[in-house]
């Protein structure tokens, strides 16, 4: 890189690092204040040059407008997102934002940021031309925004229907309960043990929770507790795939209606969620 190269460089990192200064007259009224600060936050950043790709102080301001000044909620989350991406005419620069935006959604932060990759999918890598995107990336790309899209927050449960030790087929639409668990672990699973005692411990105390618990480990092997234990097999989609289960323990919370209130988070947080 050529030395007058290297100080723009240089001169637009630096720039980046200036926040908007929010007018005297505005900081008495904090919402005016805020809404002034995140419709300023891209002023000192030259989006459509393409040095941009090469200087990590950008993607680390991109990163901060959607985890600080971008309230957390997906609708909100995908209208800046468009705004953004309609804001900015080199294809270099675009590219570079929609390649960091999958990879931080790709690994929500909160259970409804699913949504915002398959917004990202759906309405970019899906259909635009974008740098170092392969015919067989798309494709997986759109097969995890399809497989999310079925687990999204109050949707209903893809049913399952699984062996348990005896043979006899479980049928998850067919439990009765207010609230149902579903437990996906590995009976070698150490962390998968200390979740088993805990659901055990919220089970006893609120006998309206039932835990249908999905052994992923062949042949299986139930935990001693009142839970319903069924094995990874059974009839109809491979669960693995249909609940996105990639490491365990993993649960999903579902309601009477066996509709997804929660999902991928600790036994341990289910008392507060459900019985504040």
């Amino acid at each position: 890189m050529s030395l007058f190269l290297l100080l723009t460089a240089s001169a637009i990192g630096q720039s980046l690092l200036n926040d908007p200064v929010v007018p005297d007259s505005l900081l008495q009224d904090r919402k005016t204040a805020y809404h002034y600060y995140k419709a300023h936050y891209w002023d000192e950043c030259h989006l459509n040059d393409s040095s941009l790709v090469k200087i990590p102080a950008f993607k680390q301001r991109l990163l901060a407008f959607f985890e600080q000044v971008v309230p957390p909620l997906p609708d909100s989350i995908n209208m800046e997102i468009d705004k953004l991406v309609a804001s900015i005419d080199n294809k270099a620069v675009r590219d570079e934002v929609l390649w960091t935006l999958l990879e931080k959604y790709l690994h929500p932060e909160y259970m409804t940021h699913d949504q915002v990759f398959i917004h990202l999918s759906d309405r970019y890598f899906s259909q635009l031309p974008i740098s170092g995107l392969t015919e067989d990336n798309r494709r997986l790309i759109m097969a995890k925004a399809d497989q999310w899209r079925r687990l999204i927050l109050f949707s209903t449960a893809p049913n399952l229907q699984l062996f348990d030790k005896k043979g006899r087929t479980i049928n998850m639409q067919d439990i009765e309960s207010e609230y149902l668990v579903l437990f996906f672990y590995d009976h070698d699973c150490d962390i998968c043990k200390e979740e088993s005692h805990d659901l055990e411990a919220l089970c006893q105390v609120h006998p309206e929770v039932k835990v249908l618990a999905i052994d992923t480990n062949y042949p299986f092997k139930p935990y001693k507790n009142g839970f319903i234990h069924v094995s990874i097999i059974g009839h109809g989609d491979d669960p693995m795939e249909t609940y996105d289960v990639e490491t365990t323990p993993l649960l999903y919370i579902l309601d009477r209606n066996k509709r997804i209130i929660a999902k991928k988070l600790m036994a341990s947080q289910i008392e507060q969620l459900l019985f504040p």
